[in-house]
């Protein structure tokens, strides 16, 4: 009931919103006004309408315009822009109302997660994880009833409505700002830790034979010491030549119509992110040298393949290459060639995702002192929640992928098996068991010995938890021979 009241009320109130916009541009038309009952009161709708009522006021030709200007000025490209004109001018207009009706005084603030640097801020029918240095997060905390909000920004969802995807909170007395913005946001994890040391003996103390075990509690999920996002080794490597590329799909359905939750890939931003930390605090990567994309589009990921690809070029054989993968994974259904799927794109358009072999190549194409790949994906159709191709049921054993020049490709699964998650470690199965590896050896392990225990470790648990085989995969170039067992990470 309650959820049926405020679908009503946000519709009546977007309606009034952009009845009120139209009325005030001085091209009410009776059509919008009664509001046909067969059109929803949708954000797309209205935007429509009113494109189409300017559109139809400026292409009526001037009663003192000559023909030869009138056809000059209303030509098919000056109506496109004119089009996106003024549908940036209504979508403008509708953001300012939206917030104007945000009551920033209801955002609450949950406590700060230090090993993220991080807050989480919720409000607006909302979470938002907004980066605050360790060093201002105090005065932040204090300062949050009289905190400041503006600059919101805001996305159209799937289901047609404005959701804030950015906004600036300023504290008030050092003037500080902190900018919460959905394409960069910071990984937020309230962490509860149980410390499982041995019961305290007492009498060695000589205070008493009571037993006591230490434990620190915070309001949030379980995790235990050997969790892999918190204690990341920090290792004092500095390897000015690496570079990585780090890529977690997670949310397909906001990208897609027709496709529900459970098409999603459970904790891929976490992996994503946490896996860069290992870089930069265990490799030994500079921050600088790592794209981290977060929810990617085909588009952003390619543009990030040929800012390697460059890199590669330039340090002329020095380079150090990484590239992480955690998201889909299909297969062409005619040629059987592997494919990563950005978030916008879907199984019946499997062209427009990355093909693997045309990924390696470009990483290989000039010299290199290594390229190293990690794919937490399956690629037959398979997945950790429901795959793309699910509806289907088709699942397909892709083609194997011909490898050149000095590169070495860890893969999650093989054949025809689907690549899981691992709930309590909030990680993919594959991923989870690397980074515990890394975490343990500080990655001071080879690479022969880092997948002797993946494909171990990932087999066993899954058919332990889930009864399910998940065999890791290890591929290698030719002309490597049996060298890269003896690289280390």
């Amino acid at each position: 009931m309650k959820s049926s009241c405020k679908t009503f009320i946000f519709g009546t109130f977007l309606m009034l919103c952009c009845l009120s916009l139209i009325a005030q541009s001085g091209i009410v038309d009776t059509a919008i006004r009664k509001n046909d009952a067969s059109q929803p009161a949708t954000i797309s709708f209205f935007i429509k309408k009113y494109v189409e009522l300017k559109i139809n006021e400026w292409q009526e030709k001037g009663e003192f315009e000559t023909t030869s200007d009138y056809q000059a000025r209303v030509s098919e490209e000056n109506r496109n822009n004119k089009i996106e004109q003024y549908k940036n001018e209504v979508l403008t207009k509708l953001k300012n109302r939206r917030a104007k009706a945000i009551e920033w005084k209801s955002f609450t603030l949950e406590s700060y997660d230090a090993d993220n640097q991080s807050f989480l801020v919720r409000g607006d029918s909302g979470e938002y994880s907004i980066r605050v240095p360790l060093k201002d997060a105090k005065l932040f905390k204090q300062s949050w009833e009289n905190m400041s909000f503006s600059n919101p920004d805001f996305y159209m969802d799937k289901n047609d409505h404005l959701k804030l995807s950015a906004f600036t909170i300023t504290e008030p007395y050092t003037y500080n700002f902190f900018r919460y913005d959905d394409k960069d946001a910071p990984n937020y994890l309230n962490t509860k830790i149980t410390y499982n040391f041995k019961p305290i003996d007492a009498n060695d103390m000589g205070i008493g034979n009571r037993e006591g075990s230490a434990k620190v509690n915070k309001k949030g999920i379980t995790l235990d010491l050997t969790n892999v996002d918190v204690n990341i080794p920090k290792t004092g490597k500095s390897n000015p030549h690496g570079y990585a590329l780090i890529i977690g799909n997670e949310d397909y359905s906001s990208f897609q119509t027709g496709l529900s939750s459970e098409s999603n890939v459970d904790f891929a931003v976490n992996d994503a992110q946490v896996f860069k930390d290992y870089c930069i605090n265990s490799f030994g990567i500079p921050e600088s040298n790592i794209r981290l994309c977060k929810n990617a589009t085909a588009g952003t990921i390619n543009q990030n393949i040929d800012w390697l690809n460059k890199i590669i070029k330039i340090e002329g054989g020095d380079a150090e290459v990484v590239v992480y993968y955690s998201g889909h994974g299909l297969p062409d259904e005619q040629t059987k060639d592997a494919y990563m799927v950005p978030v916008d794109v879907s199984a019946a358009n499997i062209q427009y995702a990355i093909r693997l072999n045309s990924l390696y190549s470009r990483l290989t194409e000039s010299r290199t002192q290594k390229v190293t790949v990690f794919l937490d994906a399956c690629f037959s159709g398979g997945a950790r929640n429901s795959g793309l191709l699910a509806s289907k049921g088709i699942v397909i054993k892709p083609k194997a992928d011909l490898l050149k020049g000095k590169i070495v490709v860890f893969t999650s699964s093989s054949g025809t098996q689907s690549s899981l998650s691992i709930k309590e470690g909030h990680h993919g199965i594959f991923t989870y068991y690397l980074l515990k590896k890394l975490q343990e050896t500080k990655g001071d392990i080879s690479y022969e010995e880092m997948y002797g225990y993946l494909k171990k470790e990932v087999d066993l648990n899954c058919v332990k938890v889930n009864n399910k085989e998940q065999t890791p995969d290890l591929m290698y170039a030719d002309e490597l021979g049996d060298s890269w067992k003896g690289w280390r990470f």
